[in-house]
């Protein structure tokens, strides 16, 4: 977010934010808060406990939000302003259930202060306002299914109360020590438990700022965007009140928060200054936070199948257990050109539109009987971006020796790298460390040094040492025609499901008519690649035509390594090895087909 200085015809021009770093863990968190609800324990608030029978009006007197006629076991978030209208803190006060207690939660580095600046206003009241943050753990929780996950809370012990900060639904629960662990079970039970990086995720880009961060006590509440959500314009006087109706009546203050989207390779540092179309700064950035969106990871499959037959059941439950599909039916033996289209249009999706027409046409005939098909769609930033500053143009060497001018990208990192002597290898972490993209840059030629690839092969293999890597990287975009993997299957030895007289798929169909089998007729895979500063999105899908058979047929100094021609590209899952791409680039200025 950026606070921006000015007048109002300026507010539109604030540039800041929000930028493209994340990790599959903020996007799951921010997920969870989307379909689900996502619960974070507020290690960072503090609770000041009030009692008295004067507690209510005291407060009402305190705070922007009306907290008159409020019932026990509810919550309202508000502010608590100085008498000059500026922001002393954000709170939320829990009405515990007995009716007995008002419970203000606030931001822990200020609660000292606000209960003194509280406590001064407090004359002949019947009220007293003590800590209670060591009797108190609170919990935030986010997304639509928060309700169902305080009521789970409130059943263990817990106290809290509706507060919605995202516009998704929330709450805010405050579990008594005593109870701490069972309420953490039973929040645990029903929500996903989320941390600091995750909530910055959710918060910037539901543009919900947070106090000692993006607003504090030189901040008004309309130049935090908080006059909707934390205050009242209905109710009694309150301290600062005059000041807040005054700011709102002119109707525009002179800078204003506002939450942005940018296209960066560096992160903005809180404190970047903030310039418009001219270079003139209006004002500067207060926090940045990765974009889930530029985090996705995607491994679908499914089985499509003929629909007059009734295929096995064991085979069906393996399908559900462990790769999340059934089946779709199709009329393959009348049909399958729409089958065909269908298929195609499934796989567009799970790809995001970036693999598209897998199957052409002809692809699947009247003998066609199943179809399977594996997709993955992959968009992730780099660990470590490269600086487009540094992105300069160089000559690429294609096969046939002709040379191609391309942007190169460029950087000396500490990178995973070997050297086997057939070949160059660096590894390039992707954010999040769990996945790696290989760069195998041959020192003979691509098709030979491709011929001898195994699964032990360098190029598939993240190093296990690293080393001070000065890389040359060309940018790259590129989509593959449709091919076929069928004589490359067979010569690694899987020839029997290519051979009518020897494939035996009796597991899916045991009872074909006498003399009819089942063999795979072709495996065909496309597949798109890219690269550029910011980081890589791939995706391949690949398709399995079972058909009838009788039917148609480390260093001292920087190791320099300049990638100008021919490569193999891998990406790697680190954890498991398991190869999620492979392919290789000989010229990174082709774009190839769609």
């Amino acid at each position: 977010m950026a606070m921006g200085a000015g007048g109002r015809q300026r507010e539109a021009s604030f540039a800041g934010g929000c930028y493209g770093l994340s990790t599959m863990r903020e996007k799951e968190q921010v997920a969870a808060a989307k379909d689900g609800v996502l619960a974070l324990q507020q290690g960072d608030l503090a609770t000041l406990v009030v009692t008295g029978a004067d507690r209510i009006t005291w407060l009402n007197g305190l705070l922007t939000c009306d907290l008159v006629k409020r019932a026990p076991g509810t919550a309202v978030y508000g502010l608590a302003v100085g008498r000059n209208g500026r922001v002393l803190a954000d709170a939320t006060v829990v009405f515990d259930d007995e009716g007995e207690r008002a419970l203000l939660v606030v931001p822990a580095a200020v609660a000292d202060a606000l209960r003194a600046h509280m406590e001064h206003y407090l004359v002949m009241e019947d009220a007293e306002m003590v800590p209670g943050t060591d009797a108190f753990t609170a919990w935030a929780l986010h997304g639509p299914r928060s309700s169902e996950a305080l009521e789970a809370a409130r059943r263990v012990g817990a106290y809290g109360g509706t507060v919605d900060r995202t516009g998704l639904g929330g709450a805010l629960v405050l579990a008594p020590m005593e109870r701490a662990a069972e309420v953490a079970a039973a929040l645990t039970g029903v929500a996903t438990v989320g941390d600091a990086a995750g909530w910055d995720a959710l918060r910037l880009e539901r543009a919900v700022p947070r106090f000692g961060v993006d607003f504090d006590g030189q901040t008004y509440p309309q130049e935090a965007g908080l006059e909707k959500t934390a205050v009242s314009f209905d109710k009694g006087c309150y301290l600062g009140q005059e000041v807040v109706c005054m700011l709102q009546m002119r109707g525009h203050v002179k800078r204003k928060l506002a939450a942005v989207v940018l296209e960066a390779t560096d992160a903005p540092l809180a404190g970047a200054a903030v310039t418009d179309e001219s270079g003139a700064a209006v004002g500067e950035v207060t926090s940045a936070a990765p974009s889930p969106a530029d985090y996705q990871l995607e491994v679908v499959n499914s089985v499509w199948g003929e629909r007059t037959y009734a295929w096995e059941q064991p085979f069906l439950e393996v399908m559900a257990k462990s790769y999340g599909t059934g089946i779709y039916l199709e009329d393959f033996i009348t049909q399958w050109d729409p089958a065909r289209l269908a298929i195609n249009a499934w796989v567009s999706t799970a790809t995001d539109d970036k693999i598209n027409n897998l199957l052409p046409s002809g692809s699947l005939d009247s003998s066609t009987r199943m179809v399977l098909v594996n997709a993955i769609h992959l968009k992730l930033p780099w660990e470590t971006a490269f600086k487009t500053s540094a992105t300069a143009s160089a000559t690429f060497t294609r096969p046939d020796a002709s040379t191609v001018s391309a942007n190169f990208m460029n950087a000396t990192q500490t990178l995973p790298y070997a050297d086997d002597g057939q070949a160059q290898v660096v590894g390039l972490p992707l954010s999040g460390g769990e996945i790696e993209v290989l760069i195998a840059l041959p020192h003979g030629d691509l098709p030979t040094y491709e011929a001898g690839l195994a699964a032990g092969s360098a190029a598939l293999n993240v190093p296990a040492e690293s080393a001070s890597v000065t890389l040359s990287l060309p940018k790259a975009m590129f989509t593959s025609p449709t091919f076929s993997l069928s004589s490359a299957l067979t010569a690694m030895g899987m020839v029997e499901p290519f051979d009518p007289s020897m494939a035996d798929f009796t597991g899916l169909y045991a009872h074909l008519p006498p003399g009819d089998h089942l063999y795979i007729k072709d495996v065909l895979q496309k597949a798109t690649l890219g690269m550029q500063e910011t980081g890589v999105e791939a995706a391949a899908a690949t398709a399995v035509v079972i058909e009838l058979a009788g039917s148609v047929a480390q260093m001292p100094m920087p190791v320099n390594m300049v990638v100008n021609r021919p490569y193999v590209v891998s990406i790697v899952d680190v954890p498991t090895g398991a190869i999620l791409f492979l392919g290789h680039v000989t010229d990174p200025t082709d774009a190839g087909s769609p």
